[in-house]
């Protein structure tokens, strides 16, 4: 490895953990590392002239269940162009602040890890089995954003939030968003586009986020289920 990636890894790595060592926001503390790490990586570029960073720590589908299966966390903290940044960290901003509000930073980040984690294995496994593209490089926070999504849509989805639809912020509710751009991902996998985009690790995370959040916040769920019990129908 590289010494630049080491940096990369490590604040991967504390950010990570900063909720489970200090109570501090998980989701402006990552968007921030996120942004920091871009740019570190394209200062790195226009200095040396080198893209070792993204070879070193992105995920390739055919080297992510070996020795290089620390790529699964990695990769999320990579991103290919000012755009992918830049898109990744609104929604991460409008999904995640506030459902760490309601569930708080530790069980955002369990979340955020398992979701994207998962959203790389299925899109591995995707592209080892069906599409056959093993060797091109993952990177993004998207599959771990995608699962904020379907951890919101599992644990509030009535909860109505501003959110982003093309070049419009509008609240509507948060099953409406997740509906839409979920499904959207969906259609996207199923015709098997071919546009450079993880559809596949998008939809891996929203599964994965419905799946996850019931258990990693069981007394959130709990508490929502005992004050729906506890109402007296007129």
């Amino acid at each position: 490895m590289d010494p630049a990636s080491v940096p990369v890894l490590l604040a991967a790595v504390g950010v990570l953990a900063l909720p489970f060592v200090r109570r501090a926001p998980f989701v402006l503390a990552v968007a921030i590392v996120n942004i920091l790490i871009f740019l570190y990586g394209v200062g790195f570029w226009v200095l040396t002239g080198s893209f070792s960073i993204y070879s070193d720590l992105a995920l390739r589908p055919d080297t992510a269940f070996g020795p290089r299966s620390y790529t699964l966390v990695t990769h999320m903290f990579l991103h290919a162009n000012l755009l992918h940044i830049l898109g990744n960290t609104i929604f991460l901003v409008f999904f995640g602040m506030p459902l760490e509000a309601r569930i708080g930073p530790r069980r955002m980040a369990a979340i955020y890890l398992v979701s994207g984690v998962m959203a790389g294995v299925l899109d591995s496994l995707a592209s080892i089995g069906i599409v056959g593209d093993v060797v091109v490089p993952r990177v993004g926070a998207s599959g771990a954003i995608f699962g904020i999504m379907g951890a919101f849509l599992a644990l509030y989805p009535h909860q109505r939030i501003l959110m982003p639809f093309l070049v419009i912020i509008m609240e509507a509710p948060v099953w409406v968003g997740v509906l839409l751009y979920g499904g959207f991902e969906t259609y996207l996998v199923l015709i098997q586009a071919s546009d450079g985009i993880g559809h596949m690790a998008h939809v891996g995370g929203v599964v994965t986020g419905i799946i996850v959040a019931p258990l990693i916040a069981a007394d959130v769920a709990r508490r929502k289920r005992i004050a729906v019990d506890d109402l007296e129908v007129l």
